[in-house]
Protein backbone atom coordinates (compact mmCIF):
# COMPACT_ATOMS: atom_id res chain seq x y z
CA UNK A 1 0.00 0.00 0.00
CA UNK A 2 3.18 2.16 -1.12
CA UNK A 3 1.53 5.90 -1.15
CA UNK A 4 2.80 9.09 -3.41
CA UNK A 5 3.19 11.34 -0.64
CA UNK A 6 3.30 15.29 -1.31
CA UNK A 7 5.44 17.57 0.77
CA UNK A 8 2.95 19.39 1.79
CA UNK A 9 -0.44 18.50 3.11
CA UNK A 10 -3.15 21.05 3.91
CA UNK A 11 -4.38 21.25 7.35
CA UNK A 12 -7.71 21.09 7.73
CA UNK A 13 -7.22 22.73 4.54
CA UNK A 14 -5.90 25.79 4.62
CA UNK A 15 -7.01 26.78 8.14
CA UNK A 16 -4.69 30.07 8.37
CA UNK A 17 -6.73 31.44 5.59
CA UNK A 18 -10.62 29.94 5.84
CA UNK A 19 -12.46 28.11 8.21
CA UNK A 20 -11.25 24.70 9.52
CA UNK A 21 -12.12 21.95 7.73
CA UNK A 22 -14.74 23.62 5.73
CA UNK A 23 -15.45 23.01 2.00
CA UNK A 24 -14.48 26.62 1.72
CA UNK A 25 -10.51 25.68 3.62
CA UNK A 26 -10.49 22.67 1.16
CA UNK A 27 -11.35 24.67 -2.08
CA UNK A 28 -8.61 27.70 -0.48
CA UNK A 29 -5.67 24.67 -0.18
CA UNK A 30 -6.22 24.13 -3.70
CA UNK A 31 -6.41 27.38 -4.52
CA UNK A 32 -2.75 27.45 -2.93
CA UNK A 33 -1.92 24.67 -4.82
CA UNK A 34 -2.00 21.79 -2.42
CA UNK A 35 -2.36 17.98 -3.72
CA UNK A 36 -3.62 16.48 -0.71
CA UNK A 37 -5.95 17.53 2.54
CA UNK A 38 -5.95 16.43 5.80
CA UNK A 39 -9.36 16.35 7.73
CA UNK A 40 -10.76 15.08 10.88
CA UNK A 41 -13.92 12.87 10.67
CA UNK A 42 -16.92 11.73 13.78
CA UNK A 43 -19.95 10.63 13.90
CA UNK A 44 -23.30 12.79 14.05
CA UNK A 45 -25.95 11.52 16.47
CA UNK A 46 -27.77 9.82 13.24
CA UNK A 47 -24.37 8.00 12.76
CA UNK A 48 -23.32 9.61 9.26
CA UNK A 49 -19.81 11.03 8.99
CA UNK A 50 -19.10 14.38 9.48
CA UNK A 51 -16.00 16.64 9.54
CA UNK A 52 -15.34 18.36 12.42
CA UNK A 53 -11.94 18.18 15.13
CA UNK A 54 -13.37 18.99 17.94
CA UNK A 55 -15.87 16.95 20.48
CA UNK A 56 -18.53 19.57 20.67
CA UNK A 57 -19.41 22.46 17.75
CA UNK A 58 -18.53 25.13 20.48
CA UNK A 59 -15.34 26.34 19.18
CA UNK A 60 -15.80 26.72 15.07
CA UNK A 61 -19.60 27.06 15.22
CA UNK A 62 -22.21 29.22 16.36
CA UNK A 63 -23.86 26.29 18.05
CA UNK A 64 -23.31 24.33 21.05
CA UNK A 65 -22.95 20.92 22.67
CA UNK A 66 -21.28 17.50 21.81
CA UNK A 67 -21.42 16.93 17.64
CA UNK A 68 -22.68 13.35 18.75
CA UNK A 69 -26.09 14.93 19.86
CA UNK A 70 -26.87 16.15 16.49
CA UNK A 71 -27.95 14.62 13.48
CA UNK A 72 -26.40 15.51 9.88
CA UNK A 73 -29.38 17.42 9.15
CA UNK A 74 -29.81 19.89 11.99
CA UNK A 75 -25.45 20.15 11.50
CA UNK A 76 -25.90 21.30 7.93
CA UNK A 77 -27.66 24.20 8.73
CA UNK A 78 -25.40 25.60 11.59
CA UNK A 79 -23.37 28.22 10.70
CA UNK A 80 -19.49 27.02 10.64
CA UNK A 81 -17.81 30.14 9.23
CA UNK A 82 -18.40 33.17 11.07
CA UNK A 83 -15.91 32.83 14.14
CA UNK A 84 -13.24 33.03 11.26
CA UNK A 85 -14.62 35.96 9.35
CA UNK A 86 -18.08 36.93 8.07
CA UNK A 87 -17.44 36.58 4.91
CA UNK A 88 -17.68 32.94 5.59
CA UNK A 89 -20.97 33.11 7.06
CA UNK A 90 -22.42 30.49 4.80
CA UNK A 91 -19.70 27.89 5.79
CA UNK A 92 -21.52 24.67 7.09
CA UNK A 93 -20.19 21.52 9.15
CA UNK A 94 -19.56 19.11 6.25
CA UNK A 95 -20.10 15.42 5.67
CA UNK A 96 -17.74 13.64 4.73
CA UNK A 97 -19.66 12.09 1.66
CA UNK A 98 -19.68 15.71 0.41
CA UNK A 99 -16.11 16.45 1.16
CA UNK A 100 -15.00 13.17 -0.85
CA UNK A 101 -16.96 14.31 -3.39
CA UNK A 102 -15.17 17.82 -3.14
CA UNK A 103 -12.08 16.19 -3.24
CA UNK A 104 -12.64 14.26 -6.45
CA UNK A 105 -13.81 17.11 -8.30
CA UNK A 106 -10.28 18.75 -7.99
CA UNK A 107 -8.25 16.02 -7.49
CA UNK A 108 -7.42 16.05 -4.07
CA UNK A 109 -5.67 13.18 -1.93
CA UNK A 110 -7.17 12.87 1.55
CA UNK A 111 -5.67 12.47 4.61
CA UNK A 112 -9.11 11.61 6.79
CA UNK A 113 -8.11 11.27 10.34
CA UNK A 114 -10.70 9.34 12.89
CA UNK A 115 -11.66 11.04 15.90
CA UNK A 116 -13.97 8.28 17.66
CA UNK A 117 -15.78 8.93 21.08
CA UNK A 118 -15.31 6.36 23.28
CA UNK A 119 -17.20 2.89 22.21
CA UNK A 120 -17.19 4.68 18.64
CA UNK A 121 -14.22 3.42 16.83
CA UNK A 122 -15.67 0.42 15.35
CA UNK A 123 -19.22 2.43 14.09
CA UNK A 124 -16.83 5.37 12.79
CA UNK A 125 -14.77 3.11 10.57
CA UNK A 126 -17.42 1.33 9.37
CA UNK A 127 -19.49 4.80 8.22
CA UNK A 128 -16.09 5.24 7.11
CA UNK A 129 -15.32 2.59 4.60
CA UNK A 130 -18.77 2.69 3.29
CA UNK A 131 -18.34 6.35 2.41
CA UNK A 132 -14.89 5.42 0.49
CA UNK A 133 -16.13 2.09 -0.77
CA UNK A 134 -15.33 2.19 -4.60
CA UNK A 135 -13.91 5.49 -4.50
CA UNK A 136 -11.01 6.14 -6.91
CA UNK A 137 -9.43 8.75 -4.50
CA UNK A 138 -6.02 8.77 -3.09
CA UNK A 139 -6.87 8.17 0.43
CA UNK A 140 -4.82 7.52 4.04
CA UNK A 141 -6.77 6.68 7.34
CA UNK A 142 -5.35 7.85 10.21
CA UNK A 143 -6.02 8.10 13.84
CA UNK A 144 -4.79 9.18 17.50
CA UNK A 145 -6.14 5.89 18.79
CA UNK A 146 -5.10 2.61 18.09
CA UNK A 147 -8.64 0.71 18.14
CA UNK A 148 -9.95 3.23 14.81
CA UNK A 149 -6.90 1.97 13.29
CA UNK A 150 -7.68 -1.44 13.92
CA UNK A 151 -11.44 -0.88 12.88
CA UNK A 152 -9.55 0.82 10.08
CA UNK A 153 -8.42 -2.83 8.80
CA UNK A 154 -11.15 -4.77 9.39
CA UNK A 155 -13.93 -2.29 7.58
CA UNK A 156 -11.04 -0.61 4.46
CA UNK A 157 -8.11 -3.26 4.61
CA UNK A 158 -7.15 -2.08 1.20
CA UNK A 159 -7.03 1.42 2.24
CA UNK A 160 -3.79 2.74 3.77
CA UNK A 161 -3.56 3.74 7.23
CA UNK A 162 -1.36 5.93 9.46
CA UNK A 163 -0.30 5.66 12.71
CA UNK A 164 -0.64 9.28 14.81
CA UNK A 165 1.76 8.86 17.60
CA UNK A 166 1.00 9.68 21.10
CA UNK A 167 0.86 7.59 24.41
CA UNK A 168 -1.84 5.18 23.41
CA UNK A 169 0.81 3.63 21.33
CA UNK A 170 2.43 2.12 24.19
CA UNK A 171 5.90 1.65 25.12
CA UNK A 172 6.97 0.76 21.25
CA UNK A 173 4.85 2.36 18.73
CA UNK A 174 7.15 1.38 15.50
CA UNK A 175 6.22 -2.13 16.77
CA UNK A 176 2.38 -1.37 17.32
CA UNK A 177 1.90 0.49 14.32
CA UNK A 178 3.60 -2.11 12.29
CA UNK A 179 1.27 -4.74 13.93
CA UNK A 180 -1.17 -2.61 12.60
CA UNK A 181 -0.69 -2.63 9.41
CA UNK A 182 0.39 1.24 9.49
CA UNK A 183 2.11 2.65 6.03
CA UNK A 184 2.91 5.98 7.59
CA UNK A 185 4.27 7.72 10.75
CA UNK A 186 2.28 10.73 11.69
CA UNK A 187 3.59 12.83 14.71
CA UNK A 188 4.30 16.45 16.03
CA UNK A 189 7.02 18.21 14.18
CA UNK A 190 9.23 18.39 17.36
CA UNK A 191 9.08 14.34 17.93
CA UNK A 192 8.66 12.99 14.20
CA UNK A 193 12.59 13.02 13.70
CA UNK A 194 12.86 10.45 16.14
CA UNK A 195 10.30 8.12 14.17
CA UNK A 196 12.54 8.13 10.90
CA UNK A 197 14.81 5.49 10.02
CA UNK A 198 12.58 2.55 10.84
CA UNK A 199 11.12 1.88 7.42
CA UNK A 200 8.31 3.71 7.16
CA UNK A 201 7.14 7.31 5.73
CA UNK A 202 7.14 10.24 8.36
CA UNK A 203 4.99 12.60 8.80
CA UNK A 204 5.02 16.27 10.60
CA UNK A 205 2.60 18.38 12.81
CA UNK A 206 1.76 21.15 12.14
CA UNK A 207 4.68 23.10 10.42
CA UNK A 208 4.07 27.32 9.12
CA UNK A 209 7.47 27.96 8.82
CA UNK A 210 9.50 27.38 5.76
CA UNK A 211 12.43 27.07 7.63
CA UNK A 212 11.36 24.25 9.73
CA UNK A 213 9.96 22.22 6.81
CA UNK A 214 13.09 22.77 4.85
CA UNK A 215 14.95 21.41 7.77
CA UNK A 216 12.41 18.40 8.07
CA UNK A 217 12.58 17.96 4.54
CA UNK A 218 16.14 17.51 4.42
CA UNK A 219 16.59 15.20 7.38
CA UNK A 220 14.28 12.65 5.59
CA UNK A 221 10.20 13.79 6.78
CA UNK A 222 7.99 12.73 3.70
CA UNK A 223 5.73 15.40 4.32
CA UNK A 224 4.24 17.83 6.21
CA UNK A 225 0.83 19.29 7.41
CA UNK A 226 0.33 22.93 7.20
CA UNK A 227 -2.05 25.77 8.04
CA UNK A 228 -0.35 27.96 5.05
CA UNK A 229 0.21 25.01 2.54
CA UNK A 230 0.97 27.83 0.12
CA UNK A 231 3.50 29.19 2.03
CA UNK A 232 5.50 25.82 2.21
CA UNK A 233 4.82 25.03 -1.23
CA UNK A 234 6.62 27.61 -2.25
CA UNK A 235 9.63 26.72 -0.06
CA UNK A 236 9.30 23.32 -1.44
CA UNK A 237 9.90 24.48 -5.06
Amino acid sequence: MKLDLPRVIGHRGACADAPENTLESFREAHRQGARWIEFDVRLARDDVAIVLHDTTLDRTTTARGPARAIDSASLATIDAGSWFGPAFAQARVPTLAATLALASELGLGCNVELKAEPGDAAALAKAVAAEIAGSDLTLLLSSFDPDCVAACAEFAPSVPRGALIDGRWGADPIATARSYGCTTLNARADQALGFTGFGLPVLAYTVNDPGQATMLWARGIAGVFSDRPGLLLAAAA
